[in-house]
């Protein structure tokens, strides 16, 4: 197996092996602590974010092989890294003062560290734009599904990444319904009102789902037209399923 793109990224490959770390520990701290916090497990959530984090530095660092090295793109990935490390680390604070990240300005020190967090957003969603028009700039993608999905997948996180918005628009994430309520296994997604964690969840892993698809188109067609109307008819389903997700959780709204 061919590792040289982790060892090129030695410090973002660090970041990774510290969030699957973090990870292990997390979960060991969902089995043996039952506290629980608006009816899930208090640790729940900062493992969820962990592993999601690390799959998505993993995955910035398998498409920025593809890129020369340049200042741009040096400032891009330390932009993420530290965006999202300010993220796991609000989220995790918070879990540790048995109280919530998202939503939270029940104190100044609670706005506080959910302002940091909104700051570490936009930075993150500023930053994968800017690896999205660089891609575009720097790559030649012409007949290749695969890199095709590399840059609908970035837009669709780009896009899925701004929805998060609506959530903190309406201060929480269940529409017609309070946060906390009966939810699905793990995911914790409301089975009894809306929940825009749906399409959050889709338009986010859209960055690995995408380029997986042209991956497969690549090897299932050798014409470069048949590749392209693949991974667009593809994305154009991914994207109307995430939209309608969005559609679903806000017509349970009051």
């Amino acid at each position: 197996m061919n590792t040289a793109w982790l060892k090129a990224r030695p410090v973002m490959f660090g970041y990774v092996i510290t969030f699957l770390i973090l990870t292990v520990v997390l979960l060991g701290l969902v089995v043996v602590d039952d506290r629980t916090i608006l009816g899930e497990p208090l640790w729940l959530k900062p493992f969820k974010f962990s592993i999601s984090i690390a799959i998505y530095i993993l995955t910035i660092m398998w498409f920025s092989q593809d890129l020369p090295r340049s200042g741009v793109l040096s400032l891009l990935l330390f932009s993420i890294c530290a965006a999202m490390l300010v993220e796991q680390a609000a989220i995790t604070l918070q879990a540790a003062r048995e109280t919530t990240s998202h939503y939270n300005l029940r104190t100044p020190l609670d706005g506080a560290i959910y302002g940091l967090m909104g700051m570490g957003v936009i930075v993150n969603t500023l930053a994968c734009t800017g690896f999205l028009v660089l891609h575009i700039w720097r790559v030649q993608a012409r007949g290749s599904a695969y890199q095709w999905g590399v840059r609908l997948g970035l837009l669709i996180f780009v896009l899925g990444s701004l929805e998060g918005y609506l959530m903190i628009a309406q201060g929480a994430h269940t529409v017609g319904g309070p946060d906390g309520g009966p939810g699905i296994p793990v995911l914790r997604w409301s089975t009894d009102h809306g929940d825009l964690r749906i399409a959050h969840f889709l338009g986010i892993h859209a960055l690995q789902l995408l380029p997986f698809a042209g991956w497969w188109i690549d090897r299932k067609f050798r014409r470069p037209v048949r590749r392209m109307v693949g991974i667009t008819t593809f994305a154009l389903i991914y994207a109307g399923v995430t939209g309608l997700c969005v559609q679903l959780a806000l017509a349970h709204a009051a």
